[in-house]
C-alpha cells in the first residue's frame, strides 16, 4: 500500500504576512483562495488595499482590506497607505507572539512594506516578481519615448528592493534581467502564482474567441482584432469577445470593422468562469507577459488556448501539445492559429484536453503550497544560519 505524501510544513513556527496589490472589491475572489492556501502553512495575514474597509478570516488567516482605492493617486496617498500597511502588519506579528515572515507581491508598493516590515520585526522578507520587468514591451501603452525611462525607473527601484529581499520567487527563467543584485545571492526559485482552477470547467462550445485582460497594447488586443478581421469571413459563425478595462475607446483606434466583435467590461474572477467555460478558444497574444494567469483558468476548463512566445507564456503553454504559440505582434501567424483551431473540433478538444491534465498535474494548490513552502524553508534556515 502506498503512503500519502506528507503535507508541506513550514521549518519553524511563523507568522506568515503576505502583502498583495489592490484595489480589492471582494475578498472572497482571489484573496480569500490565497489565504486557504496559506492556512495549510501557517497562521497569517493576507494584506491589501481597496475602495472600503473590508475583513474575512479564513482558516488560520485573516484577510484585511485597507481603504484606499488607489495608492498611485498622490505620493501622499500612497506614504498614508504604507504606513498604515506596516503598522497592521507588525501589530498582526507581534500580537500573534510568533516571529515572522514576510512576503509582497512585487518589489514595488508591496515590496517597501514588506521590506519596512522587515526592519521593524526581523521578519525574513520574500519578494515576488510578477512582471516582465526586463521587456521594454511591459510598457507598450506609453509613449515610444518615455518606455525607455520608464523601464529604467522601474528597474533601479526593483534593485534597490531585492537587494534587501532574503529570497526571490520568479514566474520564468531570466526574469532579473536588468536587476542589479550587486553580489546579493538570496535563495531564488521559480514556481507559478495560485489560481482558484476547480472555479472552471467545461461548460460546452460556443463560437466565440475569448480574451481577457488589460492595458490594451502590452496585451495585444490590436494585434488579435487584426488577426481576427483577416479569418471572419472564413469562418463566419465566430465571434471575438473582448473582456477588459476601457477597450471601448482604444478598440476604435485599431481601424478594423467591429463586426462580430463583442467588447465588454471587466468582472469578479468568479463570475468569469462561466464565460470562460462556454468559450470555443481562448487568447493572449501579449507583448509582454509573466505568466498568464488567465491562461491556467482557460485550461482547467478544458479549452484551447493560443499565446505569444514571449516572457513566462510558453512556461505555460507547451506550443502543439496543450496549445499554440505564436510570436508576438504576428497577425498572420496568429490569424492562421485561430482559422486552423476554428475550422477543427477535434484539434480543439485534443489541445483542451491535454491542458487541462497539464495544468491539474502542474498547477494546482498543492503544488503551489509544497513549492512556497521549499522556498520558505531555504530563507527560513538562511537566516536562522545568520
Amino acid at each position: 500500500m502506498l503512503e500519502r505524501a506528507a503535507a508541506p510544513q513550514l521549518a519553524s513556527e511563523r507568522f506568515v504576512v503576505v502583502v498583495r496589490n489592490g484595489p480589492a472589491y471582494d475578498l472572497t475572489d482571489q484573496l480569500e483562495y490565497h489565504a486557504q492556501l496559506l492556512s495549510r502553512l501557517a497562521p497569517g495575514l493576507v494584506l491589501t488595499n481597496g475602495p472600503v474597509a473590508m475583513s474575512r478570516e479564513v482558516g488560520r488567516v485573516s484577510i484585511e482590506c485597507l481603504p484606499c482605492r488607489d495608492v498611485g493617486a498622490t505620493r501622499v496617498d500612497q506614504a498614508r497607505y504604507v504606513l498604515h500597511a506596516v503598522r497592521t502588519a507588525v501589530r498582526a506579528i507581534r500580537t500573534s507572539g510568533r516571529p515572522g515572515l514576510v512576503v509582497s507581491y512585487d518589489p514595488f508598493v508591496s515590496g517597501t512594506i514588506a521590506r519596512l516590515v522587515r526592519a521593524a520585526t526581523g521578519a525574513p522578507f520574500i519578494c515576488e516578481l510578477n512582471g516582465a520587468l526586463g521587456n521594454r514591451d511591459n510598457f507598450a501603452d506609453l509613449p515610444d519615448d518615455a518606455r525607455t525611462a520608464a523601464r529604467a525607473k522601474m528597474l533601479r527601484f526593483a534593485s534597490w528592493t531585492l537587494r534587501a529581499a532574503d529570497g526571490i520567487r520568479l514566474l520564468f527563467d531570466g526574469q532579473l534581467d536588468g536587476v542589479a543584485l550587486r553580489g546579493h545571492t538570496p535563495p531564488v526559485r521559480c514556481y507559478f502564482d495560485p489560481v482558484p482552477l476547480e472555479r472552471f470547467v467545461n461548460l460546452g462550445e460556443q463560437p466565440y474567441v475569448l480574451f481577457v485582460g488589460h492595458p490594451f497594447r502590452r496585451k495585444g488586443v490590436d494585434v488579435l482584432m487584426r488577426a481576427f478581421a483577416r479569418v471572419r469571413d472564413r469562418h463566419p459563425e465566430w465571434r471575438l469577445v473582448l473582456v477588459g478595462h476601457q477597450l471601448e475607446r482604444e478598440c476604435a483606434r485599431v481601424g478594423v470593422a467591429m463586426d462580430r466583435i463583442d467588447v465588454r467590461r471587466p468582472t469578479k474572477n468568479a463570475a468569469l468562469a462561466p464565460l470562460i467555460g462556454r468559450c470555443g478558444i481562448f487568447v493572449l497574444p501579449s507583448r509582454s507577459e509573466a505568466m498568464g494567469r488567465v491562461l491556467l483558468e482557460a485550461a482547467a476548463a478544458c479549452k484551447p488556448r493560443v499565446g505569444t512566445a514571449v516572457d513566462g507564456i510558453p512556461t505555460v503553454i507547451a506550443d502543439g501539445v496543450d496549445g499554440e504559440l505564436v510570436p508576438k505582434e504576428d497577425e498572420v501567424a496568429l490569424a492562421a492559429s485561430l482559422s486552423r483551431l476554428m475550422g477543427s473540433r477535434e484539434l480543439r478538444a485534443s489541445l483542451g484536453a491535454r491542458g487541462r491534465e497539464r495544468v491539474l498535474a502542474d498547477f494546482s494548490g498543492e503544488r503551489y503550497v509544497e513549492l512556497f513552502a521549499g522556498l520558505a524553508n531555504e530563507v527560513l534556515a538562511a537566516a536562522g544560519s545568520r
